[in-house]
């Protein structure tokens, strides 16, 4: 996802996919927090949001929209910027081109982003991809939509000198120019592109050789990745280096426009076997980052998993996570440690507004589960697209309406959705069957506001009452087993904030 058009499950056009009663007591003063500071314990799952059209385009009603995002809970926001926007004119050298005030580059939107992000206590996870012309490679096709700007065989050493360039600017120390005596924010988590398994933001994919089709692009998005790493802890080396978030889908044989995310990790790995997977060595060229990014858009409920071997929608990780381990494991990846897994897109569109959509609770619904399968499988952050939804511009099939607000005609109208509460305090219930006395049990599962005492309560006729307490943890997860029929619906409170609700299935 980014500035080309959105896609549906990885195409290039828009993904397919009952407002309850607001919330706006749930949202007060007391309760919204949710940046965690060094005495609190911070959650177990980072929560954080794409918003392109208002918080990255529109610093008029960026503030508010920003208030929004931490009413959500969410503490970072994915920013996606284009190299090709900043660098305004080819450098006439190395030394020019990692000058952070050198006259080519225009920071200023990026700048004026950044602050009002420090203002409001909003952490940056910052993405940069697409090359200027100058920097693709030779014997580019003509641009198209198969072949977009800024996505042929991109230059991994200009890639280095320009994140050189950014990072200096953002490094916590370099002279704010519009603020004498201040310093530019600092940002500390970079994302190394975007989706570069998919012909959108990177080619060619693949290169016919002979009778056979060739993997290209993990080989060209690797150089990028390494160069990129190099840059960014050249600067400072408590950096955090994100890899850039792979599609989910792709068409299951050779010569597509998109990879496979689970084929492309381990072409880019050294990784041989889908079932057993095996490393060739590539400890001379290891793969270079701190955090293995993905895309996990869904099929379907949170626990479905792909129909292809090789797509890895929510469910799937263990498709990511096996061959990094057996990289790790043969040296073919730096720095030789335990990668922390990021998911840094997915979203369900909403009805309302769009009548194709999954109805408003039932995404409320999913986007806890989401929360939860990714816990479940040690993802331990999630970046949902998006904050409010988007324009209707030319169709339902062209925007995303899957934002945790209702769009309204500012943002100061825009009305929350029960997906809203679902980010704020997700809690589900799955059913589960025992051979234990026979009698069905439910998994629950929730992330608190806080550590502390938990009530669990349940609806009975118009009423809801408390049947359990649980505490949740220090990072603020709570679960339990409990006896329940189909059909329950269940819900959790803390200090009085009361969580979504779950139906038992």
């Amino acid at each position: 996802m980014g500035s080309a058009a959105p896609y549906a499950g990885g195409l290039s056009v828009s993904r397919r996919r009952t407002l309850g009663a607001l919330i706006g007591a749930a949202l007060s003063a007391a309760a919204i927090g949710g940046i965690a500071t060094p005495a609190q314990a911070a959650p177990a799952m980072l929560r954080g949001f794409t918003d392109l059209d208002t918080i990255q385009r529109n610093p008029a009603e960026r503030s508010l929209a920003l208030e929004h995002l931490k009413q959500a809970r969410a503490t970072s926001l994915r920013i996606m910027w284009l190299w090709s926007e900043v660098e305004r004119a080819k450098p006439a050298d190395r030394t020019q081109a990692r000058d952070p005030d050198a006259p080519i580059y225009d920071f200023s939107k990026l700048d004026a982003l950044l602050r009002d992000l420090a203002a409001a206590g909003v952490r940056p996870l910052l993405e940069i991809h697409e090359a200027p012309a100058w920097w693709e490679g030779p014997k580019r096709p003509r641009v198209s939509h198969r072949v977009p700007a800024g996505t042929w065989r991109p230059n991994p050493t200009a890639y280095a000198d320009f994140m050189t360039a950014v990072a200096r600017r953002y490094s916590g120390s370099h002279p704010d120019p519009l603020r004498p005596g201040e310093t530019l924010p600092r940002v500390r988590h970079w994302q190394l592109w975007n989706e570069p398994n998919l012909y959108n933001f990177l080619n060619p994919q693949w290169v016919r050789d002979g009778r056979r089709w060739r993997r290209v692009s993990p080989r060209l998005y690797k150089r990028l990745l390494n160069a990129g790493y190099e840059a960014v802890k050249s600067v400072a080396r408590d950096n955090v280096v994100v890899s850039a978030g792979t599609a989910p889908f792709a068409e299951p044989w050779p010569g597509g426009p998109r990879m496979p995310a689970a084929a492309f990790w381990r072409a880019l790995l050294c990784v041989d076997g889908r079932e057993h997977p095996w490393a060739r060595d590539c400890r001379k060229d290891p793969a270079k980052f701190d955090i293995l990014a993905h895309h996990p858009y869904p099929i379907g409920p949170p626990g479905r998993k792909a129909i292809n071997p090789d797509d890895v929608v929510i469910p799937d990780f263990p498709k990511l996570q096996k061959p990094l381990r057996v990289a790790l494991a043969a040296g073919n990846v730096h720095p030789k440690r335990p990668k922390r897994i990021w998911a840094t897109e997915l979203s369900w569109d909403s009805r309302p507004p769009d009548p194709k959509g999954i109805p408003a609770v039932l995404q409320a619904r999913y986007l806890a589960g989401t929360l939860y399968v990714l816990w479940r499988q040690g993802v331990r952050a999630m970046f949902w697209w998006n904050l409010r939804d988007d324009v209707r511009g030319h169709g339902w099939e062209y925007t995303l309406q899957s934002g945790v607000y209702l769009r309204g005609k500012t943002v100061a109208e825009d009305r929350p959705k029960p997906s809203l509460q679902a980010m704020r305090f997700p809690f589900v219930a799955y059913r589960r069957w025992e051979n234990f006395r026979g009698h069905g049990r439910a998994l629950l599962w929730g992330m608190a506001p806080r550590p502390g005492s938990v009530q669990i309560q349940r609806l009975y006729g118009q009423r809801w009452r408390t049947v359990r307490r649980v505490r949740a943890g220090r990072d603020h997860v709570f679960t339990l087993r409990l006896a329940a029929r189909r059909g329950v619906r269940l819900r959790a409170v803390q200090d009085g904030e009361i969580s979504v609700d779950a139906k038992v299935f």
